[in-house]
């Protein structure tokens, strides 16, 4: 994963989220999730996947999670924003081709709010 700015130039050295063989890209979000100083960043596992990681912004590791069991291989696609509306950031996880257009929300350690929501007819 590199970051880069809006005139395209790229900035410190980024970290691999998941094995670097995996070159089919992945989904990423940022946002404070941990009120450490600078967002977090939520990376899903993209097509085929079953997870999400949650980085520091540095890379450091802070958790995973697989939110439709380890058995769904569809692929995660992730977002992260205040959806609770209490002024803290919720991750919003969907499940990627194959897997419904099933949407969960986590609170920001990785725990369910709820079964989620179907955003369309199965």
């Amino acid at each position: 994963m590199q970051k880069f700015d809006s005139n395209g130039t790229a900035g410190p050295p980024g970290f691999y989220a998941y094995d670097p063989s995996n070159t089919g890209g992945v989904p990423v979000a940022r946002g404070e999730l941990t009120n450490d100083p600078g967002e977090e960043i939520v990376v899903g596992s993209g097509r085929g996947g079953n997870a999400f990681s949650v980085f520091k912004a540095d890379g450091s590791p802070i958790f995973s999670g697989t939110p439709f069991g380890a058995a769904f291989g569809g692929g995660i696609e992730v977002a992260v924003g205040d959806v609770t509306g209490n002024s803290a950031n919720e991750i919003i996880v969907a499940a990627g081709a194959g897997g419904g257009p099933h949407v969960r929300v986590l609170h920001a350690d990785g725990t369910a709010i709820g079964n989620g929501f179907f955003a369309y007819g199965a």
